[in-house]
């Protein structure tokens, strides 16, 4: 009888061995730098970054932002920016997707629907006064 739980104890501490080993190792997420860029905005603004295609799935994007002022980021779909872009009344009808608000320096994701989504970078700020807004964009498709 001893030596049977001798043996199945010691089988026990070699599979929580080999399993340790298999939890230790680095998750990997293949992010891929899209670009660089800087962008002046005056108060009120809006910048449009890259509009995203993801699959039919969807997808989800990884950005570093870091601005002198704050700034307001979301998603919108493709199609409700050209309207908005045709008609700028429109604009209170805008969908936003993943909406940030007062960012100075975050790490953005969204989880994005399956339909091409634009990027709206917004200056928050009511004064005159310029800032700089600093953006990396990086995605991932699902």
């Amino acid at each position: 009888m001893k030596y049977q739980r001798l043996s199945g104890l010691l089988g026990s501490l070699c599979l929580l061995l080999s399993c340790g080993s298999a939890f230790a190792q680095d998750r990997v997420f293949n992010w891929q730098p899209a670009n660089d860029e800087n962008v002046r905005l005056d108060p009120g603004n809006y910048h449009t970054g890259r509009t995203y295609h993801p699959g039919s799935n969807g997808g989800n994007n990884h950005l570093d932002i870091k601005s002198q002022k704050p700034v307001t980021i979301f998603m919108t779909p493709e199609s409700d920016w050209n309207a908005v872009l045709e008609n700028p009344r429109a604009f209170v009808q805008l969908r936003q997707v993943c909406l940030s608000e007062h960012v100075v320096e975050t790490t953005y994701t969204c989880d994005m629907p399956g339909e091409p989504m634009t990027l709206i970078i917004r200056d928050a700020r009511q004064s005159r006064s310029r800032g700089l807004c600093r953006t990396w964009r990086g995605s991932r498709p699902r």
